[in-house]
């Protein structure tokens, strides 16, 4: 089958919704392929006299190969099959006899082409949805783009770029208008990995095994069953699996599934209830690291908020012309996408996730992996102009997109004057919503050592600017006055001070998160 067919089907399918039969590529926790949330048909308009003039994104990357880690376990999980393969009687998995790891470390987290497509696709509808905003040539003033330093990321934002400027230029046959993508360190990029440069998030969340408390719970008491249950369903003598075992199958199985669309192999042990109990031991691990489980999960993600509301403050606040920001686009990690969602507030359950909660709690619990993070997963902010409609110069108003789906903005019911329920939220309701994110200290509230303070970031126009960290105007000629009258003496230091070298770099080594992490890193990026 041609792989533009495969995947065309594959989206087709996932975007059906759970009306249908059920169906396992809906039931793959992060690993989850992007699925249209809700038909667009079902939003509700705007009010009369209302017109869109900015659109705010950050999207998750699309489908990707496993990552280095993952990628290992793929290594092992083949050795074990082939080591019993001869004890396979199930004529149902004889194929397990033949198959080969097709994962390489080479490829480890780089996108696929189902990835590729998703952000197409997603570009190519809000393009429909939004045609004036969408409409115009590629010019960086109108379309500031950013990725993280990942190629997945900087890949998915070239796809969807693609999607948006396709056809647009005069360069070549196809009509190619060229774009830039801008992305900063992954050692400070507070903006889309806030995550991984907070060392404070690191030390109590991350690295720290109180987050995992939950999910290792649970994950002690379902994995014995379905391990039990797969080696009954294989039915090969002597071959016991073990809980690992049993998870890297389900690992195999969203591979399979999100990369080749393959739901007949791996997935085929992989039954409804194990599915969901897979996909809750998913939920508990990002809810207490990436969500709601410990307020530093989420309200690192201050410096996007701000971003998101700088950009609407600076389109309205420019006069209106051809060079004026239409989109502001930002592609990133699962780990940019939830914690975000967290500080909107949105998905909130009303008790934490326990390993213990009840059966019912957990078949209806809001923070799903599924839900909230599938590959491509984004959100979405439009702002509408509605002076014309009140007469009130300052009527801006915000709409929120999550994967295509309709979010009223939590508490904005009462200041929504146009009776949409918080659906169109006035500006100035949004900005007091999350006033606290939209004043936060994140050098402070990451206990980020004072030598790496940041400065202001560089407006999206200013195309010349090196570094998004740099020293202020005053303090470098302080540098260059001790520099050149203490020349000499530096000199001297810098010839004794091998020792205090070492310990710097060996300090610096603690800060957890400030290494630049690669597409195949064990210390996987979502």
């Amino acid at each position: 089958m041609p792989r533009i067919l495969l995947v065309f089907l594959l989206v087709a399918t996932v975007a059906i919704g759970t009306a249908h039969a059920w169906d396992i590529r809906h039931h793959l926790d992060t690993k989850t392929p992007y699925w249209i949330q809700q038909n667009s048909s079902d939003w509700t308009p705007p009010p009369d006299k209302c017109f869109p003039v900015h659109f705010n994104l950050v999207a998750r990357h699309g489908s990707r190969q496993p990552t280095k880690g993952d990628t290992k376990q793929m290594v092992n999980l083949q050795a074990l099959i082939q080591k019993n393969k001869d004890a396979i009687t199930n004529p149902k998995y004889q194929w397990m006899k033949t198959w080969v790891n097709p994962y390489i470390p080479q490829d480890a987290g780089y996108l696929v082409y189902a990835g590729e497509e998703e952000h197409y696709q997603l570009a190519k509808r809000f393009m429909q949805h939004y045609p004036t905003l969408f409409n115009e040539t590629y010019e960086p003033s109108r379309y500031p783009i950013r990725s993280t330093q990942v190629s997945r990321a900087g890949r998915s934002a070239n796809s969807f770029s693609f999607g948006v400027f396709e056809g647009k230029g005069k360069v070549g046959d196809c009509h190619y208008d060229p774009f830039f993508i801008t992305a900063t360190s992954n050692s400070l990029d507070d903006e889309l990995r806030f995550f991984s440069i907070c060392p404070k998030y690191r030390r109590e969340v991350a690295d720290n095994e109180t987050a995992a408390i939950e999910s290792t719970k649970y994950m002690n008491k379902i994995l014995p069953g379905i391990a039990a249950n797969m080696t009954k369903e294989i039915n090969a003598a002597n071959w016991t699996l073990s809980g690992l075992d049993a998870q890297n199958i389900f690992k195999a199985c969203q591979f399979q599934a999100s990369i080749d669309n393959i739901t007949d192999q791996f997935c085929a042990l992989i039954t409804e209830t194990f599915a969901d109990q897979f996909n809750y031991l998913g939920d508990l691990s990002s809810y207490w690291e990436k969500g709601y489980g410990f307020p530093i999960d989420y309200t690192i993600a201050c410096p996007l908020m701000t971003s998101f509301v700088d950009a609407i403050d600076s389109t309205i606040a420019a006069p209106v012309d051809i060079h004026s920001e239409r989109a502001n686009l930002r592609f990133g990690h699962a780990e940019t996408v939830m914690p975000f969602i967290a500080l909107l507030g949105i998905y909130k359950d009303k008790t934490p996730l326990k390993a213990d909660s009840p059966a019912d709690f957990i078949k209806d619990h809001l923070w799903r992996g599924t839900v909230l993070a599938p590959y491509a997963s984004n959100i979405a902010w439009i702002t509408y102009n509605c002076t014309a409609a009140t007469n009130d110069a300052t009527d801006y108003r915000v709409r929120m997109l999550v994967s295509e789906k309709e979010i009223p903005f939590p508490g904005c019911e009462a200041a929504d004057r146009s009776g949409t329920k918080g659906v169109y939220c006035p500006l100035s309701a949004v900005k007091k919503l999350y006033a606290p994110a939209l004043s936060c200290n994140f050098t402070k509230m990451c206990d980020i050592p004072p030598c790496l303070t940041p400065t202001p970031r560089p407006k999206s126009g200013d195309d010349d600017s090196d570094s998004e960290w740099n020293l202020n105007a005053k303090g470098g000629i302080v540098v260059i006055v001790i520099a050149i009258a203490f020349g000499a003496l530096l000199g001297m230091v810098v010839l004794g001070g091998g020792w205090g070298l070492a310990r710097y770099l060996q300090r610096k080594k603690q800060w957890k998160g400030y290494g630049i992490l690669g597409d195949t890193d064990t210390q996987a990026v979502l």
